[in-house]
């Protein structure tokens, strides 16, 4: 087993390592005690700053600050373990989004003294949410059509606003769907050797006929990439409607002949 020495290193390296603080809040003078963690994602060094809970907000907003003076009444009060996403600016004027969990520790008569609990930076983490949030929303009300297929069964799995209102289908009409339904003119022979060339492949570009659920039909272009959706391989398809293409190529056809 570890001595307290190497014990101390440990912690030091996995906190600092998945980018996590522990602390230890005293209820009755307002000082915290902070793992070196804490420090690390605070910016702050060890030797010259004091932790105290004010020192803390006074890095926050007043509604971050006001929602963590409200956090730890509740931690008090319920017994519970509480859980809070907040925003610190840095002395290097550096923000980063922190998640601090903590719950109350009580001496023997029942009297709250302590908070204690974690912090990690989830700065880098609420960056790439945001941005695959902003991207599925950019997908979602694309005007090109984007579909996701499974690659076993070639179903729907998932299909955007552009490609509901060219297909003039609902969702959940389109997920009872194969590729089948709305490429009238594919065979199972075609997406085979699709899927054999798509092996060596990261993606491909076809060209098909869409048919709508009024029966009307357009040509599309269609840019085919091999993902993994909900753990299961699939494809995910980008059509493009190029009706006025094909027009434009059939009058040049007609004027040069």
């Amino acid at each position: 087993m570890f001595d307290n020495q190497e014990q101390q290193n440990f912690i030091n390296e996995t906190e600092q390592l998945v980018k996590m603080g522990s602390w230890k809040l005293d209820l009755a003078t307002q000082f915290s005690e902070w793992s070196e963690g804490m420090f690390r994602i605070y910016n702050k060094d060890s030797k010259k700053y004091s932790p105290s809970i004010l020192n803390t907000f006074e890095m926050m907003s007043e509604e971050d600050a006001l929602i963590m003076q409200t956090a730890i009444k509740i931690a008090i009060a319920t017994k519970e373990p509480q859980k809070l996403i907040y925003q610190i600016t840095c002395d290097n004027y550096k923000n980063k989004t922190l998640e601090a969990n903590g719950k109350a520790v009580y001496n023997d008569e029942g009297i709250a003294t302590h908070i204690v609990g974690t912090t990690i930076d989830i700065t880098e983490r609420t960056k790439l949410e945001q941005a695959t949030k902003e991207l599925a929303q950019l997908v979602e009300h694309s005007t090109s059509e984007v579909y996701i297929v499974s690659a076993d069964r070639h179903q729907y799995l998932y299909a955007n606003r552009g490609g509901l209102k060219n297909l003039g289908y609902r969702l959940d009409e389109l997920l009872m769907m194969t590729i089948y339904d709305i490429n009238k003119e594919l065979t199972k022979d075609e997406t085979t050797s699709l899927s054999v060339t798509m092996k060596d492949k990261d993606s491909i570009v076809v060209s098909s006929m869409h048919y709508r659920k009024d029966g009307t039909s357009y040509p599309v272009q269609a840019h085919i990439q091999r993902i993994v959706y909900h753990d299961k391989d699939a494809y995910v398809i980008f059509d493009t409607d190029i009706s006025e293409l094909k027009s434009v190529q059939e009058k040049l056809h007609y004027q040069a002949n």
